[in-house]
């Protein structure tokens, strides 16, 4: 019976026969195989079959890493790429064996120590045992032999470690072999690939001397391309510098049709033609170049895509590209290298193809372009002509007819002799400059003589050119007589507009401006460039509601003109009135195209007038309230006489009382007449020259105690010397009906301005102020923080009459007597006023330069009044006459009466040399007082004459103040006034 341990023997005989048997076919296959893959792999196979369960690998050395070349059993798809390409510091054992050119053993990986990367093979490949074997060869170190178990741990034995080191030696010398082989079989590969290259170089640069079209030139660089490398998917790009984009001249492809043109940013053959760089593109490359936005998807998707730029100079011109949509066809490095040394001649070749037919379509075009010119020129509407050493050596058909002239007559003329002197002297000035180096502008304005001596102006625009090797100028003449014509009359229009008093706008139809003159800035504010392109509505001020503008805008629709008033806003706010007239201009078709407006500024004219009319109406007024006071002055001096008279009679008591009564009355209604005559300026007055400033001192204390404590009164009296020559009593009064007027104004309390300066008014402030002259003046403002006034209230506060303060507040005299005086004193006065903003009066008197008047105040001693002198008294109211006899009478003098002037004139025939004064009425029928002095005058020089009236005529005010013989007295009069005024003018010398 044969022993288990026989059998087992027997088993492993077998076995061991088998793996030499093995390993026998090993050896032969090393020694007779040059395929590097079939020798690595079946060294891993092998190595996989002799031990049981046994997993093997074989890594190259390609310093400094190892790539796995074979494998047994076959990886999985998922095995990481870092496992493949293994980095030698990441597997400390490979290391090991490469380092000490020894077999590294692992017994058992779970009780080993082994790296991060060791580590995730062992796992993936479950591998329990490992040897790592170096490959050493003639020339050195080559790889590593790595065999290992599966599943379980494994031990080997001396023989079999020796074994597995003969067999890692043969595969060594086997790798090197295979290795010399291979680059053997390279370099007669790149041999022959390098004479394929050449040679379709060589017939790509032959296709350009022979092919005639650039086409031609793109299918034979196609064809000869595809005879080195797969290109049944080709084409060509080329850059346009015109468009700035690629286009695609020459495209062949299975999948897409002709590509149109791209913009650089677009495709793989953007960025390429971007970057200058080849391209070898898989779709797991351009998916990351898609994810980076740095290309666009343009086209069916390729499994394999190559793109060279096609480069001149260091200048990339356009791109040439290949490309598969099949797995068995791919680019590789090869091809990369091939496309582009073959691009270089493509590129020099497609633009020397470019060039010469570009130069033969610009020989092509050149000629076209001379018959062309040729023909532009004989039949150009601008004359032609070239002139070399002052003759005329070309002239077109245009240029003769311009001067009369034929072509023929033209080409023996000297150029200066078609030149007017004048243009003669500027062509020569020119001429200098330019030879002085002067650039000048190459178009200029002369004058010809045509051939009848009749004048034609031209413009030159010339170029100097070399012909028949010299100097020649080559000009274009444009006949502009018309246009001189044109301009000369339109620069008389635009003279005549551009200084028009009236402002000028042209607006489109749609209302924008076109056109302003300069009265349109100086009335609106505007200048020219802020208002051109705007539309009218911006002056639109809302004094007129949309009806107004609505008829304006139907008229001009019609075709009608529109004239009219408007009320509209300049650049500062202000309103100013227009008068306007809008017209509508027309084209040659009658279609309006434009409208013009023409503007006048009447706003000075309206309030000129408003002043006017204000002033004529206080005229009237005046005229009205003289002449009610000159008949009321009548019946007051009677009133007041025999008033006076009773008083000094003897009577009860009563009777005395009533008589009391009647004088109040009567002085009171004088006060009143004494107002209207100062409004009426018919008052006469007695103007001395003084300070303006002394008065207004001298007025504080008694201002003071008219205003109170709760106002505040300052006086700025800047002047010195402020001399005015006015009624000092009438002036006194101007400021106290003003200053009335500001207390009431200042209810509870506020401040009290007096200021005087000296002023000049000119003529722009007489041309506002209608009732002001030029000159030199005193002015004095009056202004209180008042409740102001309305524009209402300001247009009538000078009237008589007129008062805000109701029924008990006034009499409405006090303004419009401070009217009257500053007119009867050859002033004028202002209001200036708003309403919670306070009030100014402005009085302008004249500046006198003169020492001031002697003032004095003193009264007269009332005890000498009385007489015996004759006088003789003339006056037309016999109730006037009786009461003035009996008063002069009854302070003992001698009185003649006379009814009128020619009676006077009788009665002093008759008593020349007892009567010692003339008291006469000035206004009175058949002859007035005045009339009946100047006889009496002839006749006695030395006669005292006393006028008295209750209205004035104009001589008499315009004289102002008598002479030393004559005097005045205004009607009403008391007896004092009147007994007062004869002794001064009887005691006279």
């Amino acid at each position: 019976m044969i022993s288990n341990e026989f059998i087992n023997t027997q088993n492993e005989l077998h076995q061991y026969a088998n793996k030499m048997e093995l390993l026998l076919h090993t050896s032969s296959i090393l020694a007779s195989s040059q395929n590097l893959n079939e020798i690595l792999q079946v060294l891993s196979d092998t190595a996989a079959q002799i031990i049981e369960n046994g997993s093997a690998a074989v890594y190259l050395l390609e310093s400094p890493k190892l790539f796995l070349g074979a494998t047994t059993p076959a990886l999985p798809e998922d095995f990481p790429d870092f496992l493949r390409y293994a980095e030698l510091e990441n597997h400390p054992n490979i290391q090991k064996a490469i380092t000490t050119a020894r077999t590294v053993i692992l017994p058992d990986t779970q009780t080993a120590e082994l790296s991060d990367a060791e580590k995730e093979i062992s796992e993936i490949r479950n591998l329990r045992t490992i040897i790592y074997i170096p490959l050493i060869g003639n020339k050195g170190l080559l790889g590593v032999y790595i065999v290992g178990s599966v599943g379980t741990p494994c031990t080997f034995s001396k023989p079999q470690l020796t074994l597995w080191q003969t067999l890692s030696t043969q595969a060594a010398i086997a790798i090197e072999n295979a290795n010399l082989y291979s680059s053997l079989q390279k370099e007669l590969e790149q041999r022959k690939q390098s004479e394929l290259i050449q040679s379709t170089v060589y017939r790509i640069a032959d296709s350009a001397n022979t092919l005639k079209k650039v086409e031609d030139l793109f299918h034979s660089v196609h064809k000869h391309i595809s005879m080195i490398m797969p290109a049944e998917n080709f084409f060509i790009a080329l850059h346009d510098p015109i468009s700035d984009k690629i286009h695609f001249p020459y495209f062949i492809d299975q999948q897409d049709a002709a590509q149109k043109p791209i913009n650089k940013s677009e495709g793989l053959t953007g960025y390429v033609f971007r970057t200058g760089k080849s391209l070898l593109v898989t779709p797991k490359i351009e998916k990351e170049l898609l994810d980076k936005n740095q290309v666009t998807e343009i086209g069916s998707p390729a499994i394999s895509w190559l793109g060279v730029p096609l480069k001149t100079k260091d200048k990339v011109i356009g791109v040439i590209a290949v490309q598969s949509y099949t797995e068995n066809t791919h680019y590789w490095q090869k091809e990369k290298e091939i496309l582009e040394y073959v691009s270089a001649q493509v590129a020099t070749v497609i633009q020397r193809k470019q060039a010469e037919d570009e130069r033969k379509k610009t020989l092509v075009a050149l000629k076209e372009s001379e018959e062309r010119y040729r023909l532009i020129v004989e039949n150009a509407n601008d004359g032609i002509e070239i002139n070399q050493n002052n003759k005329i050596i070309y002239a077109n058909n245009r240029f003769a007819c311009m001067l009369g002239y034929t072509n023929t007559e033209l080409e023996n003329l000297s150029f200066d002799s078609v030149l007017t002197e004048q243009s003669k002297s500027a062509l020569k000035l020119r001429n200098e400059r330019r030879q002085k180096g002067v650039i000048l502008p190459k178009k200029y304005e002369c004058t010809f003589y045509k051939k009848d001596q009749s004048l034609i102006y031209v413009e030159i625009n010339y170029e100097i050119i070399q012909y028949k090797g010299a100097e020649a100028t080559f000009a274009i003449v444009r006949d502009i007589t018309d246009r001189k014509l044109a301009q000369a009359e339109m620069m008389r229009l635009t003279a005549a507009i551009e200084q028009a008093g009236e402002a000028i706008i042209i607006t489109n139809t749609d209302g924008s401006i076109l056109y302003v003159n300069p009265a349109f800035e100086i009335i609106s504010g505007y200048s020219k460039e802020e208002i051109l392109g705007q539309n009218p509505r911006i002056f639109k001020s809302g004094d007129h509601n949309d009806d107004f503008y609505e008829d304006l805008w139907k008229k001009l629709a019609n075709g009608e003109s529109w004239r009219g008033q408007i009320v509209n806003l300049r650049k500062d706010g202000s309103k100013y009135t227009e008068d306007v007239l809008i017209s509508p201009v027309r084209d040659e078709k009658g279609e309006i195209i434009h409208y013009i407006a023409v503007k006048r500024d009447i706003t000075e004219q309206l309030r000129m007038s408003e002043m006017l009319s204000q002033a004529q109406k206080m005229e009237v007024v005046g005229r009205l309230a003289g002449g009610v006071a000159h008949d009321f002055n009548n019946l007051l001096t009677v009133i007041n006489g025999y008033s006076e008279l009773l008083l000094k009679a003897e009577m009860p008591e009563t009777l005395n009382g009533y008589a009391e009564q009647i004088k109040s009355a009567g002085e009171r209604a004088t006060r009143l007449t004494t107002q209207l005559l100062a409004f009426s300026k018919k008052q006469v007055i007695q103007p001395k020259v003084f300070d303006l400033n002394t008065l207004i001192s001298e007025q504080l204390k008694m201002l003071n105690r008219l205003l109170g404590e709760d106002v505040v009164i300052t006086t700025l009296l800047k002047s010195q010397n402020a001399y005015v020559k006015a009624d000092y009593g009438q002036i006194e009064q101007v400021i106290m009906n003003i200053i009335v007027n500001a207390r009431d104004a200042m209810p509870k309390g506020g401040k009290l301005t007096i200021e005087t300066q000296k002023v000049e008014l000119d003529e722009k402030y007489f041309k506002t102020h209608v009732d002001a002259g030029q000159g030199t003046y005193i002015m004095l403002a009056i202004s209180d923080t008042g409740t102001g006034m309305n524009d209402e209230i300001k247009a009538h506060i000078f009237e008589p009459f007129f008062t805000t303060k109701g029924k008990s507040g006034g009499t409405g005299l006090g303004l419009s007597i401070v009217y009257g005086i500053i007119k009867q004193n050859m002033g004028s006065i202002y209001v200036y006023s708003e309403e919670n903003k306070g009030t100014t009066f402005k009085i302008y008197l004249p500046l006198i330069d003169e020492e001031p008047d002697n003032i004095s105040r003193k009264k007269i001693d009332l005890n000498k009044f009385r007489g015996t002198e004759t006088i003789l008294l003339v006056e037309d109211d016999p109730a006037v006459q009786a009461i003035v006899e009996q008063t002069l009478q009854s302070f003992g003098y001698n009185v003649l009466t006379a009814n009128n002037g020619e009676e006077g004139l009788r009665l002093y025939s008759e008593n020349k040399t007892s009567i010692n004064l003339l008291f006469t009425d000035i206004i009175m029928p058949l002859m007035g007082g005045k009339e009946l002095s100047e006889k009496l005058l002839e006749e006695d020089p030395e006669l005292k004459i006393i006028y008295f009236s209750g209205y004035t005529d104009n001589s008499i005010i315009n004289h102002g103040i008598m002479n030393d013989k004559i005097e005045f007295l205004q009607k009403p009069f008391s007896s004092s006034d009147l007994m007062n005024k004869v002794r001064m003018v009887l005691d006279k010398n």
